[in-house]
């Protein structure tokens, strides 16, 4: 065998993130929004009005997932979706502005918790392993 299983790449990654996502639920605890949910009103926040499909790839959001997060967003009446059936548009609602920007301080400390954990050459790290892993 050329690794180890301890070596793999693809279950460590797993671990870690289920350690960050933790963080995530943890300051996102009593708001009614999911990490994922929260990634989408945020990408929102930036891009506007966006085809649903376009979202999802910004965000590497499986199709599944992105429909389950929309539907629960749509029916909390903090995203707005129009348009073709095969091609929606969604944008934030001005609901979801609103709760994406009292979501802000969570969010922020999440962000520093998990930064916190990184020191400048662990971040450079991490930016360098996505951008790699994103090459296409």
């Amino acid at each position: 065998m050329k690794y180890e299983v301890e070596e793999c790449i693809g279950s460590k990654f797993r671990g870690i993130s289920r350690k960050i996502d933790a963080i995530y639920r943890k300051h996102l605890e009593g708001t009614n929004i999911t990490e994922n949910q929260l990634s989408i009103m945020l990408a929102l926040s930036k891009t506007g009005k966006i085809e649903q499909i376009e979202i999802g790839r910004i965000l590497n959001l499986e199709r599944s997932s992105m429909s389950r997060n929309l539907t629960r967003l749509i029916d909390q009446g903090f995203i707005h979706k129009e348009g073709a059936v095969n091609r929606p548009l969604i944008s934030l609602s001005k609901d979801g502005l609103q709760k994406v920007t009292s979501l802000m301080p969570s969010w922020e400390r999440a962000m520093d918790e998990v930064t916190g954990m990184l020191d400048e050459k662990a971040l450079a790290g991490f930016k360098n392993f996505e951008l790699a892993i994103n090459k296409e």
